[in-house]
């Protein structure tokens, strides 16, 4: 099942997969549709179904046979009353007709009286989402992780001299992960060290520490150029990612294909465009 435009012969299929689905339940089956359905009538004339149902509850056996008009009005009561003639005709037990527009007053009101079953199988209207929540509107904003960007100041002995040698780090280095041991002082970890830095200076984006000699990086999750590496000093620069931002609309005529009415059983059930099945609250009167 789509939401694009559908034809006659589509309607008579869409109506064949509805009361096949909901008949699951209950036994009925689909005995035939569409244009080799057709029966003999107690004239010997042959007469075409849009849909033949089949229901048995164990000892006897009923069909129902279904027109469906697809129409750009409403029924009228001349067709109920062919139908009920038909009905007659081929001496099936049930009839029904399925409308794309409704019915008539004087079309329900033979039907009441000849046991015709009247369904309306439509798209969705405005008033059907009246008091109900017809689209949901979603907008997502989510801050992202601070990115640091470190150069570390390293010192290298180069025989008897040290020689001061610095570069950015652009590996994706987490601070916790990074321990700084400084002479005479307990370790800290970098995150530590950052956050009191960037306290001092809210507003700042860019920041530099220094370290007395002696101070060695710990990082054994990082390769030798940086664990065990005597620093200097180190500087960081914080990088801001905008928030990501998206608008999600969730709309209802998206999962609302059609709806049934059962105008006389007051039963109401949507079909998505997948084909489920769901039955809603029952009818007012208003309704139909």
């Amino acid at each position: 099942m789509t939401s694009v435009q559908i034809q006659w012969d589509d309607y008579e299929e869409l109506v064949k997969d509805i009361y096949e689905t909901l008949g699951k339940a209950h036994g009925v089956t689909i005995e035939c549709w569409g244009a080799k359905c057709r029966r003999t009538g107690k004239s010997g004339a042959s007469y075409q179904f849009d849909v033949l149902t089949t229901h048995s509850d164990g000892v006897h056996q009923y069909r129902t046979a279904i027109e469906c008009k697809y129409w750009n009005k409403k029924v009228d009561r001349r067709v109920i009353n062919e139908h009920v003639q038909l009905v007659q005709e081929v001496q099936v037990d049930k009839g029904v007709v399925v409308s794309k527009l409704g019915f008539s007053s004087d079309a329900k009101k033979v039907a009441t009286a000849n046991n015709i079953g009247l369904v309306e199988l439509r798209r969705p209207l405005d008033k059907d989402w009246e008091g109900k929540i017809k689209d949901i509107h979603i907008k997502l904003s989510i801050d992202q992780t601070e990115i640091y960007d470190f150069s570390f100041t390293i010192l290298q002995r180069a025989g008897d001299d040290n020689t001061l040698q610095s570069g950015p780090l652009h590996c994706p280095i987490l601070p916790n992960q990074i321990t700084v041991e400084t002479p005479n002082q307990e370790a800290e970890s970098l995150k530590k060290l950052v956050d009191q830095e960037r306290r001092k200076d809210s507003t700042g984006t860019e920041f530099e520490i220094q370290f007395p000699e002696g101070s060695t990086l710990i990082a054994p999750d990082y390769p030798d150029s940086l664990h065990g590496q005597r620093i200097g000093g180190v500087s960081f620069k914080v990088r801001y990612n905008p928030p990501l931002e998206r608008n999600i609309v969730i709309r209802g005529q998206d999962h609302v294909y059609m709806i049934m009415d059962s105008i006389f059983d007051g039963r109401r059930y949507t079909i998505s465009p997948e084909g489920e099945i769901t039955e809603n609250l029952p009818l007012d009167e208003g309704d139909y």
